[in-house]
């Protein structure tokens, strides 16, 4: 049975009246010139004609073919066989859905969210299934997480379930999710089997999957190996990558913090170092940090793709003890990763042990304790 993988792209094949146009406009006008002795010239005249007539319909039939090849092309039209006995018959199918449920998939903007057209598509996969057809879904967040770890036939049960996901504050690796896709495929026998995977088509998720990364250490390298090592089996399985994201996301993130002077002491004041990321086109955005919840300072930065930003904030001289921190950035299409959570430990004094006697530590203690206690002195104490 023929089915389409893209029915939406049809429509293109409405194309196929221009070649005919274009054939009717081209139609050749006959020139009346008044000369003698036209016998011979009539009859060359017809000779022609035919000859034009049949050139023009073959150069308009191919035209509309070439259209209508096209169309069905985008269409990805699909022969679904089961034996040579069957020809035309219907073919059971196991499908395998990875779904990536990472924290970049909560990217919304004006025109669509990225997570439900990632739904969306897995809705509509299962959605397309017939009756004795089958699914399983894995979700891929820091590791796999098996939502329907078989294939199985109930697919109002699976199509709840995908309706409830939502996604997770955490990166994705669709390496492992993978390997258990195809696994649960492989257990199948004598079915049409098919992996489609859906992501926002980051970079990150898909580490693990070249043959260099595959020959390396650690758990994305042996996902990777796993797959390339695979049998002919798996290398031969269908596999449909659908991406849902926007193609040039704006995101700006703070990436780390970093406090000078390492020790903070009660009523001094130091100097915070912010690196920020940002992806999408050049913006000027500010960045804001609060303390205890007060606003303490503002700086604007000129934030450009694939590069990171350093500034700095000014930090005002605090009581001794633990305050909570945190830097805002303006909020864009991912308002996960806008915000940055930190604390700051603030110490009264800072004792020091000094080894030796009197005599032993007195340019040491000088040095830590040089005359009477003022605001973030270091306390020194012999003993």
């Amino acid at each position: 049975m023929w089915t389409f993988l893209n029915p939406a792209l049809l429509w293109a094949a409405a194309a196929a009246v221009v070649p005919l146009l274009l054939h009717l406009f081209q139609r050749r006008r006959a020139l009346r010139i008044p000369f003698s002795t036209l016998r011979f010239l009539k009859l060359a005249q017809k000779r022609s004609a035919r000859r034009v007539r049949v050139e023009n319909f073959l150069l308009w039939a191919l035209r509309t073919l070439l259209v209508l090849c096209l169309a069905l092309a985008f269409a990805l039209p699909v022969l679904r066989l089961k034996g040579f006995g069957g020809l035309m018959g219907r073919t059971h199918r196991d499908l395998a859905l990875v779904l990536d449920v990472s924290y970049s998939m909560g990217y919304e903007s004006a025109q669509r969210s990225t997570w439900e057209a990632a739904r969306a598509a897995a809705l509509s996969l299962v959605e397309g299934l017939q009756k004795g057809d089958r699914v399983c879904v894995f979700l891929a967040d820091d590791d796999v997480t098996p939502l329907v770890e078989q294939p199985v036939a109930d697919l109002q049960l699976v199509l709840g379930m995908l309706r409830a996901q939502r996604p997770r504050p955490t990166p994705s690796q669709l390496a492992p999710a993978t390997l258990a896709a195809i696994a649960a495929l492989q257990k199948s026998s004598r079915r049409e089997r098919e992996l489609h995977i859906i992501t926002d088509g980051q970079a990150l998720p898909w580490r693990g999957f070249r043959r260099e990364e595959a020959t390396g250490t650690g758990p994305e390298a042996g996902a990777g190996g796993a797959i390339w090592d695979a049998g002919r089996s798996v290398r031969d399985l269908p596999v449909f990558v659908t991406l849902v994201g926007p193609p040039e996301p704006r995101n700006s993130f703070p990436v780390s913090v970093a406090v000078e002077p390492l020790v903070l002491m009660a009523e001094t004041a130091g100097t915070l170092t912010l690196r920020v990321g940002h992806t999408g086109p050049p913006q000027s955005l500010a960045a804001t940090l609060l303390i205890d919840g007060r606003e303490i300072s503002s700086v604007t930065l000129e934030a450009r793709p694939d590069e990171i930003a350093e500034l700095q904030l000014g930090i005002p001289p605090l009581k001794a003890g633990v305050h909570t921190a945190q830097v805002k950035l303006p909020p864009d299409g991912l308002s996960l990763d806008d915000t940055l959570h930190f604390l700051l430990r603030v110490r009264e004094s800072l004792p020091v042990l000094c080894v030796g006697t009197a005599e032993e530590t007195f340019f040491l203690t000088r040095a830590l304790h040089p005359g009477d206690r003022a605001p973030g002195m270091v306390t020194v104490r012999q003993q």
